[in-house]
């Protein structure tokens, strides 16, 4: 016999579960939607995360926009991150445009890939800081589990710069007016874009892929071009596997007037006086790798088989 007393205890408290439930959703359903509508109430959840995981400073000076999918797209206003401790800039980075498109499914994967990235008025300083760490490392390397990939599908930078003060080399300054990157029909990433380096004029045009294999570090082919100033550089071929950054089957061109520029990077100006002409090859052999050059720089002619 079931007594009809507890019986009702029980149906009450099921009814009274089942409402807090709903109202508990009912609640979470509210704030997502005042979230979405007034997506600035976020800023200090994006700044938060920022400083707990990246342990750097993120400020928001505009406005953030959000639209949630399963592929979300954020974008926001007048952004600073902040450079790290020991380092000249007080910001590692500065936009005042950017908009980043993330395919969140592919975080289950280890694939941080973010489908669409574009960035106005952008500085981006790299350096090192006053332990030799550089400043866009923000995690150490692990001994276990499987590595992320990362993977920009599709980009575009206007009206930026860039400027890297790494080591013993020159200090290096990029303007970039324009550089863009999206995919082909092949599923290859093409890249192309224009500014200059330290004053001197540079161009970049070519294409590497296919995508899935540079997620994958699986083998990947490439074929670009790079003129700064009168210099041409070159590079065409396929790396058989670039996670372990081998089979290599590449061909190298590099020519110029004036192999000044050489020296300025490296800081030995007296040995790249005249001009320059390189043509390498780097192919499989039978003890792992072969490299074949010829040409010369400036009065050093270079033969090797």
């Amino acid at each position: 016999m079931v007594n009809r007393q507890t019986g009702d205890r029980r149906g009450g408290w099921a009814r009274i579960s089942a409402m807090v439930l709903a109202a508990v959703l009912g609640l979470s359903a509210l704030a997502l939607l005042y979230c979405l509508a007034y997506p600035n109430t976020l800023k200090p959840l994006a700044t938060g995360l920022a400083e707990r995981f990246l342990e750097r400073e993120l400020v928001i000076d505009g406005d953030l926009d959000l639209e949630l999918s399963l592929t979300p797209e954020v974008s926001a206003v007048q952004i600073r991150f902040a450079n790290a401790p020991g380092t000249e800039a007080p910001w590692m980075a500065t936009a005042e445009y950017a908009r980043v498109r993330i395919d969140l499914p592919g975080l289950f994967k280890n694939r941080f890939r973010l489908l669409d990235l574009e960035v106005r008025s952008a500085e981006l300083n790299l350096e090192d800081s006053v332990d030799g760490r550089p400043n866009w490392v923000f995690f150490e390397p692990g001994d276990d589990g499987e590595p992320w990939a990362f993977m920009i599908e599709r980009l575009s930078v206007s009206d930026s710069r860039l400027s890297a003060r790494i080591g013993e080399l020159e200090p290096i300054a990029i303007t970039i007016p324009r550089l863009e990157e999206a995919m082909d029909p092949e599923g290859h990433l093409t890249l192309d874009g224009h500014g200059s380096l330290n004053g001197d004029p540079w161009r970049i045009d070519g294409r590497i892929g296919p995508l899935e294999a540079l997620l994958t570090a699986g083998r990947i082919e490439l074929d670009m071009d790079l003129v700064i100033d009168d210099t041409e550089i070159s590079a065409s071929g396929s790396i058989g596997e670039l996670a372990s950054l081998s089979a290599f089957d590449l061909r190298l061109r590099l020519y110029g007037p004036d192999a000044e520029l050489l020296g300025r990077i490296f800081r030995m100006p007296e040995a790249f006086v005249g001009d320059i002409a390189l043509v390498a090859a780097l192919h499989p052999a039978d003890t792992g790798h072969a490299i074949d050059v010829k040409g010369h720089i400036a009065e050093f002619d270079i033969t090797t088989t």
